[in-house]
């Protein structure tokens, strides 16, 4: 895992591509040479809402001032860097490849492509209860292997579980995002609300996916 620099072309590249892979909530993807590349769209929106190049100077400025005047290092890439690094001693621990880095600021990530996976919620169509069954328990293991590790990703839905329907294998995203929490040494035995918190949105997807599978049937 590492620091990739981008300059001003790559960057306006990326973020104002017009045809990305895909584009989620806060961060829009390129698929480029068999890397996704995640940029934090609405951290520059006038840019991107504009397609204005000439915005993107005044928006970086900006976030780079915050970052001198709070030092709260949110858009630190070395501090985010550090904290993904912890994925590695993780059964997650080929998701994230590199961290994104703009004039020294973090703009976004880069990610390992996982070719032949498609979304949980499509998956769940496809297979079998009693396979759905499997890779459920497969992703009850990643979470508890975070957890394990005082990582508790709090944004457990169909679209952040991506499964292979050939092998079976299951894979979390999404855990670079501001509702996953990289607590310190015994953050969860500390702070058991969290758990519950996984727990019930796991639960809440289960019921997501069955409830599918029923109407599936019928029709």
């Amino acid at each position: 895992m590492k620091i990739i620099e981008i300059n001003k072309e790559q960057f306006l590249n990326l973020l104002l591509n017009p045809e990305p892979f895909s584009q989620g909530q806060f961060g829009i993807i390129s698929l480029i040479n068999g890397k996704l590349y995640k940029i934090y769209y609405k951290d520059f929106i006038g840019t991107y809402l504009k397609k204005d190049e000439s915005k993107l100077d005044f928006e970086v400025n900006s976030w780079l001032e915050e970052e001198r005047i709070t030092n709260f290092g949110l858009k630190n890439p070395i501090k985010k860097l550090n904290e993904l690094k912890r994925l590695l001693k993780t059964k997650s621990y080929d998701l994230v490849t590199g961290v994104i880095s703009y004039k020294g600021l973090l703009v976004g990530i880069e990610m390992n492509y996982y070719k032949d996976y498609i979304p949980l919620a499509e998956a769940s169509k496809l297979v079998s209860n009693k396979e759905l069954d499997k890779y459920l328990n497969e992703c009850c293991n990643l979470i508890a292997d975070l957890m394990s590790h005082d990582i508790v990703p709090g944004d457990i839905k169909e679209d952040n579980i991506l499964a292979n329907t050939m092998t079976g294998d299951v894979v979390l995203i999404d855990l670079d995002g501001n509702k996953t929490t990289y607590g310190p040494k015994n953050y969860v035995k500390d702070y058991p609300y969290t758990k519950k918190n996984v727990e019930r949105e796991f639960s809440e997807m289960v019921h997501r996916l069955n409830k599918q599978k029923r109407l599936d049937k019928r029709i």
